[in-house]
């Protein structure tokens, strides 16, 4: 396990409106585990069974947070993945038999933090949900019989494999939705949120940042 940092360096709105500089530095926690243990069993002279497994998985928390994304913007991730294997070898006369049995499963997840539409400032903060949701599951079965024999001058394999192999996908990505503010070109505004006229009468227009029609917006549905 491990916890890594992650700065954030945004611009944000006050109360008041007012662009202000939020800067904090946060811990992202990870885990990983791991491990696979074996077996092998000699049964008789003519038999022998071997056993494996192993198992993994791995989370992440607070993933797509720092720079301008905003704490609200994290997501947890997990995944795991199990795997079985049992193989039974048996000597029939002059024939080799082995009989293996194998099984599967592996799972990832991802979870928004805030379930809220996002909302994206360019060059100032992104805020909201993260735009991410999905899950995979699947599994996978595989049985396998195979004899082996041999003659002066031939040798011969002969069996069937069966296998089953399931998938289930669910995609919630971008289920609420971006709201996105850029820059451009804009009339002036006072203090009160009104257009600023020039001496021929009509708006005098000049650059506007994202953050400032993101403050816009604000002022005038209020």
């Amino acid at each position: 396990s491990s916890d890594n940092n992650q700065t954030v360096n945004a611009t944000v709105l006050d109360p008041n409106l007012v662009p202000t500089p939020f800067a904090v530095t946060l811990v992202r926690p990870q885990s990983r585990l791991t491990y696979s243990p074996r077996i092998d069993w000699q049964i008789n002279d003519k038999q022998s069974l071997t056993v494996r497994y192993s198992h993994s998985e791995n989370e992440a928390t607070g993933n797509g947070i720092g720079d301008y994304d905003l704490p609200s913007r994290g997501y947890d991730s997990s995944s795991f993945e199990n795997n079985g294997d049992l193989t039974l070898n048996s000597i029939l006369g002059k024939a080799f038999n082995e009989v293996r049995l194998r099984y599967g499963a592996s799972g990832r997840d991802q979870v928004s933090q805030d379930p809220s539409p996002a909302l994206t400032v360019q060059q100032a903060f992104s805020s909201g949900g993260a735009a991410v949701g999905s899950a995979t599951d699947g599994s996978r079965f595989e049985l396998s019989n195979v004899v082996s024999w041999a003659t002066r001058k031939h040798a011969f394999r002969s069996g069937f494999r069966i296998r089953r192999n399931t998938t289930d996908e669910l995609s919630r990505n971008n289920f609420a939705g971006v709201v996105t503010f850029a820059g451009g070109v804009g009339p002036e505004l006072d203090a009160n949120f009104n257009p600023v006229l020039g001496a021929d009468g009509n708006p005098i227009l000049g650059p506007v940042d994202s953050i400032e029609r993101y403050r816009r917006t604000l002022g005038l549905q209020a």
